[in-house]
């Protein structure tokens, strides 16, 4: 359901728009219709749909960002405000000459990102990408809570077939060393958490060094933050700024390709000798500019952009622990406003 709305471009989404009739590819499928019979995809509405508790938390938890405008509907979809505009501001709709078409139509009262496509924050995770984990969280609050998975594996959560293969799980009719799929519930992960002494180092003689971060409040606003150091440790430069609304992943992103841009607008990067190495504590921003192939398709533009400044030496790209990044941290927090 959330790939539905991130990718772009797919022969997979084309067919199901193309077979179903959802016409002009939404961000959100719309419910479904007698049209779909029985299928997979049928069965994947209706559980987004259903008026039980995963459903409706499953759509409380998403929110429709503004990027470059074109797929959302500008009266008809929910994306400035808890409601959309048509209901918001009825008497406006109703005067209003033209009353259909997506945001970027309106141009008068937009003005288009060109940083990415519209795309479907999940509101259930600080970084605003989907998880099943994250989703669990939200249904079962306590991670330790035993589910009762006899009472929740016929509603609807999964095709016919798997729900048949948990049954006969739960009954242990089927081969495996795991028959208690409960067990889940209780397993204690271990504990991942590095040494969080480790403070922020000076870059090698003849490098400089950027440490960026990005941060997000409750209501989705968020900032960058930067500090530009040499190998004497000594602060070259600095930025703290508001990027608008979004997520926390978009913001780290963000913050690296400022630094980027700034590190190539100064002085510094005129010598042919220089070289920058880039420290960011969110490994998903590092990860995915290393390795565009990797990245959420929503993205895939701007990382590809980025990944071109890492092809060569002169330029490094790190993922390092938030405790050697707290000066940047900072600036980024105090960018939010």
């Amino acid at each position: 359901m959330m790939r539905f709305g991130s990718d772009s471009d797919c022969l997979w989404k084309d067919i199901i728009s193309c077979k179903y009739n959802v016409i002009g590819l939404p961000l959100i499928p719309p419910p479904p219709n007698s049209r779909f019979s029985f299928s997979v995809w049928k069965d994947i509405l209706i559980s987004f749909y259903k008026s039980d508790e995963l459903g409706m938390t499953f759509r409380n938890n998403l929110a429709l960002q503004v990027g470059d405008g074109k797929s959302i509907r500008f009266w008809t979809d929910k994306w400035a405000c808890d409601l959309p505009l048509s209901f918001k501001f009825p008497r406006i709709f109703v005067l209003a000459k033209k009353k259909s078409g997506v945001i970027a139509d309106f141009r008068s009262n937009f003005q288009s990102s060109s940083l990415q496509k519209d795309w479907v924050k999940w509101l259930g995770s600080g970084d605003g990408l989907f998880s099943s984990k994250s989703l669990r969280s939200l249904v079962a609050p306590d991670f330790r809570s035993i589910v009762n998975w006899e009472k929740v594996v016929w509603l609807g959560f999964a095709p016919p077939k798997v729900e048949a293969f948990v049954w006969l799980l739960l009954h242990g009719r089927v081969p495996s060393i795991f028959s208690d799929p409960s067990l889940s519930s209780s397993f204690n992960k271990p504990n991942l958490n590095r040494d969080a002494r480790c403070s922020w180092q000076p870059p090698p003689m003849g490098f400089f060094k950027y440490n960026v971060d990005g941060a997000c409040d409750k209501a989705g606003k968020c900032g960058i933050g930067g500090v530009l150091r040499n190998h004497r440790g000594s602060i070259l430069q600095e930025f703290s700024k508001s990027v608008g609304s979004g997520s926390s992943t978009l913001a780290e992103i963000l913050a690296i390709k400022f630094a980027i841009e700034s590190f190539v607008n100064s002085g510094w990067f005129s010598s042919s000798s220089s070289r920058l190495i880039i420290e960011s504590d969110s490994k998903v921003a590092v990860d995915w500019i290393s390795f565009p192939s990797s990245s959420n398709p929503t993205f895939s533009n701007l990382v590809q952009e980025l990944n071109v400044y890492f092809i060569n030496d002169r330029w490094m790209l790190r993922h390092i622990q938030r405790s050697q990044n707290t000066r940047a941290d900072i600036l980024a927090k105090s960018g939010i406003g």
